[in-house]
C-alpha cells in the first residue's frame, strides 16, 4: 500500500479511499489496511468479471497440473 499511496493517480478510487480515511484521522495501520483490503476487493471483482467473459474454455485436466487431489 505503501508504494500504490506513493505511484497512484488522484483520481484512483484507492488512493481517494485512503486519502479520506487519512483525513479523518484514523491511524496509519487502521487506514493502510482498510487501503488494502479495498485494494484486493477491487482486484478479485475485476479477475472475476475477466474469467466470466471467458467463455468456451476447455475444462481443466487436474493430472496434466501435476495437483493430485486426494482424499
Amino acid at each position: 500500500m505503501k508504494v500504490h499511496l506513493q505511484r497512484a493517480p488522484a483520481d484512483e478510487p484507492v488512493f481517494q479511499f485512503m486519502d479520506k480515511k487519512r483525513a479523518e484521522g484514523k491511524p496509519y495501520y487502521v487506514y493502510m489496511i482498510a487501503a488494502g483490503n479495498k485494494f484486493l476487493r477491487r482486484y478479485y471483482g475485476k479477475v472475476m468479471a475477466y474469467f466470466s467473459s471467458l467463455e468456451d474454455l476447455p475444462p481443466v485436466d487436474m493430472e496434466s497440473t501435476g495437483l493430485h487431489l486426494t482424499k
